[in-house]
Parts: C-alpha cells; structure tokens; sequence
C-alpha cells in the first residue's frame, strides 16, 4: 500500500516537470475574405478584462481583506475577519511580525513599552500642588437628580452660560463651596455631567424644576449646606439617587407651566387707539358690525365710566374746556402735534394786530388766570420800535403761553393715566368674557403645528408640532385690590417663546373682539406675527417623570416628585415669586406698557385680528411684494434715464 501511494507521487512529480502542452491549433475558415475590425475589437477587451481580473484576484490574497467589506453582508463580514485573523496569527507565530503593520512594528508593544514609568520618578499627580496645600481626599460620587426652584428676577435664565450671571451658575458655585464636587472637577460642569430638565428664559421663575449630574452626597446635611451657599430666591428642595445612566432631559415626560395675568388685560383697547378705531373700521367694511358689538358687548360700558370719571376730576382741579377735551379725544402721542397747532394760532393772532387799534387775545389757563396778548402802539408821530425788538417781544409772550399751556395738558394727562391705572385695578372680569377665555385656551389642547408661535420654524418642520394635555384658567383671584387668572398649560415639551405666545394671541383675540376660531387658523401654512406676553407672568410649576417612576417601584428606588416639598414649595412661591411679581407689576406697569404698545402701533401687519381674518394676511404680502417690485422697477427706471443721459452727453460732444 505505501508501495503505491509512493508511485503515484513520483508520478505527480514527473506531470509537474514536463512542460504543458500547446493549446491545439485553431483552423482558420476556408474563406477568402478577412476578419472585420468589428471582430478584433470584439476580442481585445475580453483579454483585457481577463487581465485585469487575474491581476486583482493576485492583489487581493496578498493584500488585507478590509479593503473589499465595503459590499459585504454582516455574516460574510465576520467569515472574511476571522479569517484574517487566523492567516495573521499563523504568519506572526512563524515569524515573529504581523504582516498588517507597518514596516512590521509592533505598534501596540511599543505603546505598551513607553506608557509604563519608571519606580523611581513616583506617582504621576494629575494636578501640582501649591505649597502648603493637602492633596483632596477622593471621596466616591453619585448621580443624582435635584430638585430645585428659584426665583428669575436678576438672572440671564436658567442655563450656565459664563461669565453671565444664571441659576446654573450660583448652583455649581454652592456645589463646590458646599463639598459636593470635587475642587478639581470645579472647572468643568461638564465633569460632574451637569444636564437641566428644562430651561426657562430671562426672568422667567420656576418653583419646581429638576437638574440630573454626580454629586458627593456621603454628608447627611449636604442640603443644608448647599441652601447656606445660596441666595434665598434659589432653594434646594431634595437630592434623589438615581441609576447612572440617568438624564432629567431625557427621562422628563412633561412639563407643567404657570402663568399669572391680570383681568384688565383681557379688556378692549382704549377708544382713541389705532386698534380699536382700526376693528371698528373694518367690522363695518366686513359688514360684521353687529356680531362684532356682540363680543364686545360685556365690556362697553367700561371707558365711558372712565371718561366721565376723569372729566369729573379734571373740572374739579380747574382745567379749561380746551384741555379736558383735548386730554379726552386725542392720543397722549398728539400732544405735541397740538401743541404745535396753538402756538401757529398764536402767531397768526400776534401777526394780524398791525392796526393803530389796541387789540388783546386772551388765553385761558388751567388755573382760572389768564395771558394777555397784547401787540404794542403805533402812532405815525411817534418813533417806532425796531422790528427785531418788536419780534423778540412777540417769541417770548407766545413761548410763556405754550409752555403754560404744555404744563397744563402734561398735568392733565398724569391725572388721567392715575384715574386709567386705577380703573383697570377695579376691574371685575364678566363671567360671559370669562367663559370666552376658557374656550379659547382650550383650543390648544391636542396636537398642533405650533410654528407661528415660535421664532425660526415653518409649517413643514416636524419639529414645531407639540402635544398640549391641557390649558385650564382658573377662577378670578383678588391680590392687593387686583384681579388676576392662573393659566396652567400641562405638555410635553414647549418651543422658544411659545407659552408667551400663546398667552398673548388669546390676549388680543378678546380684547379685539374676533371670533375665537383665529387660533385654530393660526396652525395653518400662513406666517403671522404674534407678540408674546411679557415674561414676567411666566413659571414652571413642576416638571413630571411617570415612566421613570414606574421603573423605579421595580428596582426599589425613590420617586421623582415635588409632592413631599408642596407646603414649603408654595411658602417659597408666595413669598420669592408671587409677591415680587405682583409689586413689579404695580410699579413698572408692564403688562399695561405691553398691550398700549400694541394698540398703539400703527401696522398693518395684525389686521388678523380684525374681521377681515386671514385675508389680511395675503393682502399683506401681495402689498409687500408690490411695493420691492414697484422698488426694483424705480431703480431700473432710474438706471435707465442716467444711461440714457449719458448717451446723449457722449452724442453731444
């Protein structure tokens, strides 16, 4: 048998040495006429194919596989690797070098060999030391959510943003001071992985939000310390032990917001504003006259109890007719329009006075005195005055009567916002009105493209549809002789500006009387401009966490809620939030600066509201686009006359 296996390999061997034998000899066609150019053709790029395909299949076992994975499946990914690795281990076995490095270094060996230090150069320390100062002891470190609530009055918003000052800022500060991050993490938030679960704006408050990051939590006092270090307008109310890989961001379900009103911003504009001169105008032009009184119909009564009551007072402290009529009809922005007109009468009058004639005009001032206006003597046998003397006289006694009377109207213009301010303090909201606010917040409730009520998103963004669970108004509230609602709005999560907006388009679609339907219209492809409310109403009452607390019962963890915190939470909200809100409201007027802002801005631009609808708003942009092509068509026009003018000074000369 070994006898055999031996010839049949002498065999092999012989086969192999003799040379291979000649391909058999191609019989040419018996045909006299000559192969095309169509054939030869035919013939060469299958002998180049064929070369290039022996010459890859030779590159390709002797260079590394990873270079053709590119159209591999994932099992043939794994086979070809393995693969790899084996050849590879099997080479460097047998050699000493593995043939996938460069030059055949061991890049990993030497890295090996260069990390390690010598004995005798010590410990490497990752910080110098100052003198006399004691290495930190490393104490171990938890992640935690903590639970906090701040006031926003003074601050740049939630969000650290160095060197601006903002609640983050003061918190990471206390952390450090109180021992719960490490000096040597005090140069990074990002070390201690600081996230915030929601992050409100410029003086925005929050009586409940939640911050996730690692906190040295080993002292039982660590709460006390850390509320030492802070102002009393930023409280912590608990630190809770969570799992490691969690995010306040991500693991928040929704977030619940406060914003407090006042009721007399819910009224319609004042009568000698743009607006309410403007929706009267159109609701007649739109033939919606009647059903516009109607919406307005709780609520008319309202000014002319104020303008009686601020003739009663003017006539009272001696005004003339001509101021109380002027301070009643006209916009406190035409007072020096006014002005202006009396001081050219004046003029006038001085100026007609030429006759020998002694005559005097009288203008009456507010209080019961009267300026004689009376032009000099002229005699022909007499020596005159000179003109200059004469004009001078004239300057000064028309000057002395303006300013009297731009006192006067000042004056009576202070009066009528103090007897304005206090009116709308008094001001009771109509249950029928209220009714009305509720079903408009309620509009928002579902799912909406909310873009028109954000900056920098479009109908098409997925991003700008948001989820709103509810919106409810709460019952009237007195507070320091004033009327106020809490609107809570409960969602998932809220876009640049969009609360404020929201508030503010439900604010001017009651207070100008159209139908309450302008909202839903406002989810729809056209942009409209919505002003958002001032943010000095605005909260965040408590962020929720439902799907994580299901999964903290399963692993025995505690809950993420504000509930055990509610008394000294609402303590912290009357006394930090609610009452500073309130004095800041009766001294700087803003929601009143905000809404006489509005009413007063001539523009076009929010005729939406009116009972023209959103209409207006195409009309709008066809005016617009109008007046840049009327624009383009000026220029062009103006471009053309100097070419041609041009031309004609170059045929002239």
């Amino acid at each position: 048998m070994d006898q055999q296996s031996q010839d049949r390999a002498a065999s092999a061997a012989v086969a192999a040495a003799e040379p291979a034998a000649a391909p058999p000899a191609v019989v040419e066609p018996t045909s006299t006429s000559t192969s095309t150019p169509a054939m030869e053709s035919a013939e060469t790029p299958t002998e180049d194919t064929d070369r290039k395909r022996r010459a890859s299949s030779a590159s390709s076992t002797s260079s590394r596989p990873d270079k053709k994975l590119k159209n591999m499946t994932r099992g043939e990914f794994r086979r070809t690797m393995k693969q790899d690795w084996k050849e590879r281990k099997a080479i460097k076995d047998r050699t000493g070098v593995d043939p996938a490095l460069e030059d055949g270094k061991d890049k990993k060996s030497k890295w090996k060999k260069g990390s390690r230090r010598p004995i005798e150069e010590g410990p490497r320390l990752g910080k110098e030391l100052a003198e006399g100062e004691e290495k930190e002891e490393r104490r171990p470190k938890k992640k935690v959510a903590v639970l906090i609530g701040y006031c926003g009055t003074g601050y740049k918003g939630m969000q650290l943003n160095p060197p601006t000052k903002t609640i983050e800022g003061d918190l990471f500060a206390a952390f450090v001071a109180a021992g719960a991050i490490s000096k040597a993490n005090s140069d990074d938030p990002k070390k201690s992985s600081l996230v915030r679960c929601a992050r409100t704006d410029k003086g925005v408050h929050a009586a409940g939000n939640v911050i996730s990051l690692k906190l040295i939590i080993e002292s039982p006092t660590v709460i006390e310390d850390i509320n030492a270090q802070l102002v009393p307008q930023i409280r912590v109310w608990d630190i809770i032990p969570t799992t490691n890989g969690f995010s306040c961001y991500q693991f928040c379900d929704s977030r619940v917001y406060e914003y407090l009103v006042p009721t007399y911003c819910f009224l319609p504009p004042h009568p000698t504003s743009y607006m309410s001169k403007r929706v009267a105008k159109v609701a007649e032009e739109e033939n919606d006259l009647e059903a516009w009184r109607e919406r307005y119909e709780d609520s008319l009564g309202f000014w002319q109890k104020v303008a009686d009551e601020v003739k009663a007072e003017l006539e009272k402290q001696g005004f003339s007719e001509e101021v109380i009529q002027q301070v009643l009809n006209s916009k406190a922005e035409d007072a020096e329009e006014q002005l202006q007109n009396l001081v050219n009468e004046i003029t006038d009058i001085k100026s007609s006075n030429t006759s020998e004639k002694r005559e005097t005009s009288v203008v009456e001032l507010e209080d019961g005195g009267v300026v004689e206006l009376t032009p000099m003597d002229i005699t022909p046998d007499e020596p005159t005055s000179s003109t200059a003397e004469q004009e001078q006289e004239q300057e000064t006694s028309t000057s002395a009567a303006a300013h009297k009377y731009s006192k006067a109207l000042s004056t009576a213009r202070k009066i009528q916002k103090q007897i304005i301010a206090r009116s709308k303090r008094s001001f009771r909201i109509p249950s029928a009105r209220l009714e009305r606010i509720r079903k408009a917040f309620e509009l928002y409730e579902g799912n909406h493209s909310f873009h028109n009520f954000t900056i920098q998103k479009t109908f098409r963004d997925a991003s700008a549809k948001r989820y709103i669970k509810t919106f409810k108004v709460s019952d009237p509230i007195i507070i320091d002789d004033s009327e106020w609602l809490s609107l809570k709005v409960h969602g998932q999560s809220f876009m640049m500006h969009q609360i404020r907006k929201m508030v503010g388009m439900v604010m001017l679609t009651i207070r100008y009387g159209c139908p309450i339907e302008r909202i839903t219209e406002a989810y729809g492809r056209l942009v409209i401009p919505i002003p958002k409310a001032p943010a000095l109403g605005l909260l965040l009452d408590h962020p929720l966490f439902e799907t994580y607390n299901k999964k903290a019962d399963q692993c025995n963890r505690s809950h993420l809620s504000f509930e055990a915190h509610k008394e000294k939470i609402q303590e912290f909200k009357q006394k930090n939030i609610y009452d500073k809100l309130f004095m800041e409201e009766q001294k700087m007027n803003t929601f009143n600066a905000f809404l006489s802002f509005i009413d007063n801005f001539e523009t076009p631009e929010f005729e939406y509201l009116t009972s023209k609808g959103m209409k207006s708003v195409q009309e709008v942009h066809l005016r617009k686009t109008q007046g840049q092509s009327n624009k383009k068509q000026s220029k062009d026009e103006q471009l053309t006359a100097l070419i041609e003018s041009e031309d004609e000074d170059n045929v002239d000369s």
